[in-house]
């Protein structure tokens, strides 16, 4: 008959429960880190999905325009006028899940958006040209001629950022 002593019962239940405890613990740290990368990993996915899905309506947009001018005769401005809007870039910015995001690519998206502002501040302009004092002066067909300079010239460039940038997005996607 094997008898035991109630100490060593007791010790080895504590040091049990005190393993199960720590292992217990330990996996549940473990658990947690893999769920939150996990998470991250999908919230950035979802901020690149939706920065892509944007700056792809942005590139068939610009694809599609007629290039602005001044007709002389008219005394106005030709062509599409365009205003870019950008509510999945300023999610991401205000959300702070732009950081997600490898420095380099937040680098280029953001020179893309810098361009979008400017070319919107353009358009913004051509609107606002018949109430400034060169529209009525002599002076008034060279403003017209250079600000559709500045808003096309503007607009292939941006075209041409899009186009660099969309195969870095899709291969971050994979």
């Amino acid at each position: 008959m094997i008898t035991s002593d109630p100490w060593t019962d007791f010790w080895v239940q504590l040091g049990a429960t005190i393993i199960g405890a720590f292992l217990g613990f330990w996996l549940a740290i473990l658990w947690e880190r893999k769920k939150k990368k996990s998470d991250l990993k999908e919230i950035r996915n979802n901020v690149i999905e939706s920065i892509l899905q944007e700056i792809q309506n942005f590139q068939t947009l610009l694809k599609g325009r007629i290039e602005v001018g001044w007709n002389e005769s008219d005394k106005r401005f030709i062509g599409d006028k365009l205003f870019i809007d950008v509510p999945a870039y300023e999610s991401a910015i205000n959300s702070g899940n732009f950081l997600l995001l490898p420095s380099k690519l937040q680098t280029k998206i953001g020179e893309i958006y810098v361009t979008i502002n400017r070319t919107n501040t353009l358009f913004g302009q051509l609107d606002k040209f018949y109430t400034i004092p060169v529209f009525i002066s002599n002076y008034g067909k060279i403003e017209a001629d250079r600000l559709s300079v500045r808003i096309n010239t503007f607009c292939s460039l941006l075209l041409q950022k899009i186009d660099e940038l969309i195969p870095d997005l899709k291969s971050l996607l994979r």
